[in-house]
């Protein structure tokens, strides 16, 4: 990502479950990646609201997608 000269967000991708997703979008975040946009991985969840909540604390504050989910190891 270091190499590329305008922003990268991370788009698209098969329909995995909450805890993958957010694995996902963590990893890509954390080698560079600007941002990601997210359609029917968030939307067509059974609790879109509490999902889009933990994808945003792994975005933006970095908390690790288990603990976003409420989920202990």
């Amino acid at each position: 990502m270091k190499a590329c000269s305008v922003p990268a967000f991370i788009a698209g991708g098969e329909k995995t479950g909450d805890l993958e997703s957010l694995k996902i979008i963590r990893d890509s975040v954390g080698v560079g990646g600007a941002g990601v946009c997210v359609g029917r991985n968030a939307f067509q969840r059974e609790d879109t609201k509490s999902f889009v909540k933990a994808l945003c604390q792994v975005v933006h504050d970095g908390v690790d997608p288990e603990k976003a989910l409420g989920k202990k190891r």
